[in-house]
Order: C-alpha cells, then sequence, then structure tokens
C-alpha cells in the first residue's frame, strides 16, 4: 500500500545519526558499517508502526487533556467535546519516539531529538459528539456518537459515562491512518 502522503524522519541527533532526514517507503533497506546507526533509523521508522497498533496514543490522551469519566457529566448540547492542537500531538510524538527507542535498546538515559512530519490536513483535530435515538417504538436505545472527521465512534448512552482513552485513541488511529493512506487504507 503507497502512501497518500509522504511522512518524514528529521533526526537531530540519535545514536551515531546526526542531521539526517528518511522519507518513509513501501520497502526500505539500511546498509552501512557497524556502529552508523541502521539499527537506530530502523526503530525510529517502526516506531510509527507502533504508535498506529499499540495503546501508546492512549498516554498521550490521558496525560495531556482530561479526565474522560468527567467528559459526559452534566453536558446537554452536542458539538464540539474537545480540541488538539496538531503540534501538541506530534511534539509527545517526537518525545515518546526516542522513549520507545531507549526502550528498546535498553539505555532509559538515550539522547535524542526526532521530528517525524506526518502529514496532517489541519492545524487542530476536533473531536464532536451528538446524542441519537435508536430503534422502534418503546424500544428505543440512547447513544452518544463521538466524531473525529468522518471517523465515529457510537456507545448506549449507559456506557458512555466510561468512555475513556481507548475509544478516543481508536479515532484518533484511524483518522491518522486515512492522513496517511487515503481512504483505500480501510476497504
Amino acid at each position: 500500500m503507497e502512501l497518500k502522503r509522504p511522512v518524514t524522519f528529521h533526526i537531530e541527533q540519535l545514536g551515531a545519526i546526526k542531521d539526517a532526514t528518511i522519507t518513509l517507503k513501501p520497502f526500505m533497506v539500511f546498509s552501512g558499517d557497524s556502529g552508523l546507526g541502521k539499527s537506530y533509523a530502523a526503530f525510529l521508522i517502526h516506531y510509527l508502526y507502533v504508535l498506529l497498533s499499540s495503546d501508546r496514543l492512549d498516554k498521550f490522551l490521558e496525560k495531556k487533556f482530561f479526565n474522560f469519566e468527567d467528559k459526559f457529566n452534566g453536558k446537554e448540547e452536542e458539538g464540539d467535546l474537545w480540541r488538539i492542537s496538531i503540534k501538541s500531538l506530534t511534539d509527545w510524538i517526537n518525545e515518546d519516539a526516542v522513549k520507545y527507542i531507549a526502550h528498546l535498546i535498553g539505555n532509559r538515559y538515550l539522547n535524542g531529538k526526532v521530528s517525524i512530519e506526518i502529514p496532517f490536513s489541519e492545524s487542530e483535530l476536533k473531536f464532536s459528539y451528538k446524542k441519537e435515538i435508536l430503534g422502534i417504538d418503546n424500544q428505543e436505545i440512547y447513544y452518544i456518537a463521538v466524531s473525529l472527521g468522518k471517523w465515529i465512534y457510537r456507545m448506549p448512552q449507559y456506557i458512555a459515562q466510561s468512555f475513556g482513552g481507548p475509544y478516543y485513541s481508536f479515532l484518533l488511529k484511524h483518522y491518522i491512518i486515512q492522513q496517511l493512506f487515503g481512504d483505500y487504507a480501510f476497504s
């Protein structure tokens, strides 16, 4: 599957690598003498896939934004739940990438500075919600539909009180994947 928009990894300093830029391609080979930083480069690229297939984004959402249990309490009007600036998300991703590599190599004091450019089409992401009623007479179920762009996650209203990080993370992961690969990523 080809990327819709390129992802670029800028490495200011990471292990032996200094002042380098790598553009993600469908097939990549790193070669060279020992000690040049091939493993660090491979780990950095691998991080993007780990980010989109693990619970790492949950930690960002829990740390940076809100108490999930309080999100729907007393909220009557539909509309915006909260917004994420792309800058705060990418800053966190860049820091987390270095922490991830430090964990992989067993060096929690790894010093590094990277910038992963994920090509977002806006400068801010907006989570919003609306209440829905689905069903037939006398058997209606009230739902909360939380959305991010065209991605929607619905749950019965009685579950919405415990609607936490993994659900928002699910929406955010799908949104990022769609930004990278386009709509055909899910067909």
